[in-house]
C-alpha cells in the first residue's frame, strides 16, 4: 500500500512541517488534507481541478466539501474529508 505525503514550505523555502494524506489508489486522485484548517492539496495528473479549472492541483479552502474534477471531458465530484 502507498501513502501520500506533503511537506510544507514557508515562504523562504525551509521546511515546516509534514502532511500525511492516507492511501494512495491508482486511478483516484490525491486528496491532501493540511494541518491547522489551512485547506485540502487535491491533485490528479491531466485533470482540471476546482471552480477555477486548475491544471493538475487546487487548493481547496477550509470547509470545502466535495470539488469536480474533469479528467478526459469527463466531470466528477470528489467528496473531501
Amino acid at each position: 500500500m502507498f501513502e501520500t505525503y506533503g511537506a510544507l514550505c514557508r515562504p523562504d523555502g525551509t521546511f515546516s512541517t509534514s502532511a500525511v494524506g492516507g492511501k494512495a489508489v491508482k486511478g483516484e486522485p490525491a486528496v491532501l488534507p493540511l494541518p491547522d484548517g489551512q485547506g485540502t492539496i487535491v491533485a490528479d495528473f491531466n485533470a482540471v481541478i476546482g471552480p477555477q479549472e486548475r491544471d493538475h492541483a487546487w487548493l481547496a479552502p477550509t470547509g470545502t466539501k466535495a470539488v469536480t474534477l474533469v479528467r478526459r471531458g469527463a466531470p466528477r465530484v470528489v467528496q473531501l474529508p
